[in-house]
């Protein structure tokens, strides 16, 4: 009936262009928490032109923000479209989203490939579903068991860009890995992963880990919670 209320989020969409046609719209909400639990809390979908979209977008971020606060609102993610018109499209996205942490994905691979992580936690029953009434459970069911081979696959592919985003599947993209080999015979290498303050949450972290965090002075934004095996955090100014 609910997830865990302290869990990471990512609310991802897979975005269409056809009012009443064509492909649909699919923004899919999923949470994880810390025993690696996958929980899909929410899904919207439908078929608007661009501008309706944007709105219906923005919408739902704001729902999300009222719903689980500062602390535990979704990162929004859309896909990122080639060509100058994805450009201008997520522009447009960028500008209904401007007060919102959202960014896009680039993708690679076919939407089948792409789906195979995803495949194997649905597969392990590591993943549950959060029946609360705001959505249509039964549709996103038909459709993930009809896949690839369905009419629709928005949903799947939403649900495999939250997913591959939470479970660090795509850790390294956008990150900088440094690794540091001491002296010989002084243990083992140390690796230093150079990150934005967004691309922190998606991290994953086994055994001790300092998180060092260099900040403008001047920017009074504070710092998220960050929810791993953090033994220190040093703020460099």
């Amino acid at each position: 009936t609910a997830a865990p209320y302290a869990s990471r989020r990512i609310r991802y969409w897979d975005r269409a262009a056809t009012e009443l046609g064509g492909c649909r719209t699919a923004g899919v909400l999923i949470a994880k928490d810390k025993d690696n639990n996958y929980y899909v809390e929410h899904v919207v979908m439908g078929q608007w032109e661009p501008f309706t979209r944007n709105e219906k977008m923005r919408a739902i971020a704001l729902r999300d923000r009222v719903k689980y606060g500062p602390h535990y609102e979704p990162i929004i993610y859309t896909e990122a479209e080639g060509g100058s018109s994805g450009r201008a499209a997520w522009k447009m996205v960028a500008k209904a989203l401007a007060e919102f942490n959202v960014r896009e994905d680039r993708v690679t691979g076919d939407k089948e490939t792409r789906a195979e992580p995803w495949s194997a936690q649905l597969a392990a029953k590591n993943v549950y579903l959060v029946e609360d009434g705001t959505w249509d459970i039964l549709s996103y069911i038909d459709e993930h068991v009809s896949f690839p081979g369905g009419l629709y696959k928005d949903q799947v592919d939403a649900s495999t860009g939250s997913y591959n985003l939470l479970s660090g599947f795509k850790k390294n993209i956008g990150m900088k890995v440094l690794p540091l080999r001491p002296r010989e015979g002084k243990g083992k290498t140390l690796r230093i992963v150079v990150c934005s303050r967004q691309q922190v949450s998606l991290l994953n972290v086994e055994g001790r880990a300092l998180i060092i965090r260099l900040r403008d002075p001047l920017c009074l934004e504070s710092f998220p919670p960050y929810m791993g095996d953090t033994v220190a955090e040093l703020e460099i100014t």
